[in-house]
């Protein structure tokens, strides 16, 4: 069955795959499909006290029709506009889609309540137009973050960054889509999504890039150090909803 998926979907099952790959080689103990619901989420891992379910997720640029779809990387050498707010749309939709999986999973008791529930997402044939933080990553869309600021100050050489507040997206026919879900509680049950620009046409580089951005309130936090992370954020909210993310590796 894998094998027929893999020829037609190659994307996603090789997702799929280095996912497991990655989850073995760090020791985790994987449950195998027979011994779970096969309508449940693609991988379960059992750490003994608790249960970590992960839910895996590639995205295209989308259909031919949609004036949001993620206009086609050309390999002419000639310098291109990054489309960084369609990227995020795209990331946006498939968490959002697979947040509420999860939450029919939890419903029907596919997923225990005490469970931890993890999204991982991948861009597939979009990996080169993304990236692993900032913007075109789900940094800037599971929290309220938009554009990058400098401040440069005309008396001292010091400077400040940041990013500016943003908590949507505006599509082309103007619909306002949320961003910096992992700042408002409403995805409390999702603990976190992990990220991989790691694809077929580049996976035989043989880095590691998995990449963890945890919910900033979830109702069952992932342990720190979980699995060997190329790069682990830490996230909280303060009482002013102000976020702060700390880079931990």
């Amino acid at each position: 069955m894998f094998r027929e998926e893999f020829a037609v979907q190659p994307d996603p099952r090789f997702w799929e795959l280095y996912l497991f790959h990655r989850l073995l080689s760090a020791g985790k103990a994987l449950v195998e499909r027979a011994r779970r619901p096969n309508d449940g989420p693609d991988l379960l891992v059992d750490d003994g006290d608790q249960r970590v379910w992960i839910e895996a997720v590639t995205f295209g640029p989308g259909d031919d029709t949609n004036p949001d779809r993620v206009p086609d990387l050309k390999y002419d050498g000639t310098a291109q506009y990054v489309p960084l707010r369609e990227i995020e749309l795209r990331i946006s939709s498939v968490f959002m889609k697979k947040s509420n999986t999860f939450i029919r999973y939890l419903e029907n008791e596919r997923v225990s309540r005490s469970d931890l529930c993890l999204i991982a997402i991948n861009p597939g044939q979009l990996s080169p137009q993304t990236s692993f933080e900032d913007r075109g990553s789900p940094f800037c869309v599971l929290y309220p973050l938009g554009d990058q600021y400098v401040t440069f100050r005309k008396i001292s050489p010091e400077t400040t960054s940041g990013y500016y507040f943003r908590t949507e997206l505006e599509k082309s026919s103007r619909t306002k889509v949320p961003t910096g879900m992992f700042a408002d509680g409403q995805h409390d049950h999702i603990a976190g999504v992990i990220w991989s620009n790691t694809t077929l046409g580049n996976f035989f580089y043989g880095e590691n890039d998995l990449t963890l951005f945890p919910n900033s309130t979830p109702i069952r936090p992932l342990t720190q150090g979980w699995l060997d992370w190329a790069i682990e954020w830490g996230a909280s909210v303060h009482e002013d909803n102000q976020c702060t993310l700390t880079r931990l590796t």
